[in-house]
């Protein structure tokens, strides 16, 4: 349940756990089986060979995409409190990874330092 202020009053939005089920399963991965034929590996194949452009293989070839299109605004209040959020603790191995990662992203010009 989440409540937030409208121009009306304060509402309330309440979720069905049915709703969120049916959402985790949107995501399908294709996989090329040992047991498909040479038929249809050859064509799924050819298919990527010819799309090799759509594919982002690294951060900085994300950047051909207009900001008006991927930026968003969230609907705040600005005269309510903000609230943070408790900071998540990473095990070495990740902390390390999330940073590189972060720093690949400042680099290709996707997210920005605030």
């Amino acid at each position: 349940m989440m409540k937030f202020p409208t121009p009306k009053g304060v509402a309330t939005l309440v979720t069905r756990t049915v709703i969120i089920a049916e959402c985790r399963r949107l995501e399908k991965k294709q996989m090329i089986k040992e047991s498909a034929g040479k038929k249809e590996k050859g064509s799924t194949q050819v298919s990527i060979k010819d799309n090799v452009g759509v594919f982002a293989w690294e951060p900085s070839d994300m950047t051909g995409v207009p900001h008006q299109v991927i930026e968003h605004m969230l609907n705040v209040n600005p005269s309510l409190d903000r609230v943070c959020q408790k900071q998540r603790m990473f095990t070495m191995e990740k902390s390390g990874v999330v940073a590189n990662e972060v720093a690949e992203l400042v680099k290709a010009g996707i997210v920005r330092p605030v």
